[in-house]
Parts: structure tokens; C-alpha cells; sequence
């Protein structure tokens, strides 16, 4: 056996799970004995077998089609239902109504606890049970919630408190010659009043105001240059909405793709340590529960039983 398992969280609408249910306060215990090599190298459910599907359909239902779901050469698969099917045979979990603990607050995040890796792409985790409820089981997508970290930590070295670069955070590339830029009429208005923040994030502009403009250096930051294009883009925004204190949307940009790359990706193993640290990072980000482009870190999968009450399903399928 794997130890504990997504699988036993399922089926326990049948029958008790002991195995999932055996830690402390209802949380499942890690499996000590089974490592990564006993699983091919995958962590948690990285097999083929009835629960790594099991895992699997609860990552679909949750991320969407982030999974190949092709069969593995390592190991046989053992046929069954499918996962849907399996749950709309459990009464108890696939007709339960929205429950409130589908929703994850940030106090929530902060007493997570790592159960394993799975796929080598999500990290199973627990949300403490409170007010005699039962533990929550969550999934937390391993890129999504590592790049949501590194761009809050790339922000926070780049972009002061009121929104203009920290000092040394932005290099500038001088032009020779200066180079004209045409203003639409709507930003060269816009240009007189966003020309400080212009300024202090490395454009240096002559003409301002007076005629023909010209740009004499350019931004650089992280190794890209930020040239005519984002310069009007800024000056739109700042036409826009009358407030200069903001970075250019290039640097949310710039911010974003660096965080990505530098984020743990799919296929990058993480042990037990590794597992917790993410969750404690990810717990301090003020905006935790997406990444840096939009996509969902963590989804809240099953409300593990009591002595009082079944299991409950807290995610749809998403072709339901």
C-alpha cells in the first residue's frame, strides 16, 4: 500500500477510512515508510493504480485539464469506473449542497499541513479541523503556488510602498541619438503631468511640453528594456485613471515572466520539507490563492469525515 491516500478519502462514503483518519486531530498521517523511489520517482500517488487516478480525477476536477492522463509504462492500470461515476454512486458526497468550507481564507493557509507530493505536480494538503469539524483536504498546484511567491518577492524589490522603483532596481540605456517618439494627442497630454514617474523609471525624455519629444535613455529591468511601446502604454494608463504613482504595466509584465521561470515547475520532485515550505510561503503572500497570471493556486477537494457527519465532495467536476 501507499500509506494514506486520496482513494480511502473517497471511498469512505462506503466505509471508514482508518488510514487517512489515523493522525492526530483527523489529519492524515504522511507514510514514513514509502518514499519516492517505491513510487517510481513520483511522490505521492505518482503511480498508475486505482488511487493515482483517483488523485488525478480530484486534480482535474479542481485545475482543469493540467494532467496528462496517458498510461504510465511503469506500472499496469487497474481498470474501474470513472471518477465521476464513482462519485454520483456516493449519494452522500456528489448530491451534498456547496458547503461553506469550500472556501479558503488566508487563516486557512496559514495552519496547512503537507501530506505529499503528488504527480509531481500538486501537493496534498490539510487544513485543520475547528469547531469539531472535520479536516479539510486540499490540493495545491506546485508551480502556480511557487510562482505566486516569487513574484511578490520580485515586487517587493522592485516596487516601493507608493508604487515608483526601489532605488538600483531599474538600469537605464542611454540612446545615441535620441529617438522621437510620436505621441497620440490623448498621452502627450497625459505627458506634462506622468513625466516625474516617467522619469524615475528610466525614461528621459527632452521636449516635453515644447515640441518635438525625444527619448534619450530607456528602462531596463531583469535584463529587458522597456522602450516606446511601454513608455505610451504607461502614459495611457496614467491618462486614464489621473494617477501617476503606479508602475508601468510592462513591469507587472516583466515581474510576472521572471516569476514563472523561476518558479518550481511540473516534474520538479519535492520532498516532505520541501512540500511544508512551499505552504508556509505561499501562507505569507498577500494575494496567495492565484499566480502570477491568473491561474488558481490551491482548491479545497474533500471534508474528510467525523464521528458526526460523511465525507463531502467541496469541488464540481468542471464538465458537470
Amino acid at each position: 500500500g501507499v500509506g494514506p491516500s486520496l482513494g480511502g478519502a473517497v471511498h469512505a462514503a462506503e466505509g471508514p477510512a482508518p488510514g487517512l483518519l489515523a493522525g492526530a486531530h483527523g489529519l492524515p498521517h504522511p507514510a514514513p515508510a514509502h518514499t519516492a523511489a517505491q513510487d517510481g520517482g513520483d511522490g505521492l500517488f505518482g503511480g498508475e493504480g486505482d488511487e493515482a487516478g483517483i488523485a488525478r480525477g480530484l486534480v482535474s476536477a479542481a485545475f482543469g485539464n493540467l494532467v496528462d492522463s496517458r498510461p504510465s509504462r511503469r506500472r499496469p492500470v487497474r481498470r474501474g469506473l470513472p471518477f465521476h461515476k464513482r462519485l454520483s454512486a456516493a449519494p452522500s458526497l456528489a448530491a451534498a449542497p456547496e458547503p461553506t468550507e469550500s472556501r479558503i481564507t488566508k487563516d486557512d493557509l496559514s495552519r496547512l499541513v503537507a501530506i505529499g507530493q503528488i504527480d509531481r505536480r500538486f501537493v496534498a494538503a490539510c487544513i485543520p479541523p475547528r469547531d469539531g469539524g472535520g479536516a479539510r483536504l486540499c490540493l495545491v498546484d506546485q508551480h502556480a503556488a511557487d510562482e505566486r511567491v516569487q513574484l511578490e518577492l520580485l515586487q517587493a524589490r522592485t516596487i516601493s510602498p507608493q508604487g515608483g522603483p526601489l532605488p538600483g532596481a531599474v538600469a537605464r540605456r542611454r540612446l545615441h541619438p535620441p529617438r522621437a517618439v510620436a505621441l497620440p494627442s490623448h498621452e502627450g497630454a497625459a505627458l506634462s503631468q506622468a513625466a516625474p514617474s516617467a522619469r524615475a523609471w528610466g525614461w528621459e525624455l527632452e521636449g516635453v511640453g515644447v515640441g518635438d519629444t525625444h527619448l534619450r535613455a530607456v528602462p531596463v529591468l531583469l535584463g529587458v528594456e522597456l522602450g516606446d511601446g511601454a513608455l505610451l502604454e504607461y502614459l495611457r494608463l496614467i491618462a486614464e485613471t489621473g494617477c501617476p504613482a503606479q508602475p508601468p504595466p510592462q513591469v507587472h509584465r516583466i515581474l510576472a515572466s521572471k516569476a514563472c521561470r523561476r518558479a518550481i515547475m511540473f516534474g520538479d520532485m519535492l520532498d516532505a520539507t520541501q512540500c511544508q515550505a512551499l505552504l508556509t510561503k505561499l501562507a505569507g503572500c498577500a494575494m496567495p490563492f492565484f499566480c502570477a497570471h491568473g491561474r488558481p493556486s490551491i482548491a479545497p477537494m474533500l471534508q474528510l469525515p467525523t464521528a458526526d457527519s460523511p465525507p463531502r465532495m467541496l469541488v464540481r467536476d468542471r464538465n458537470d
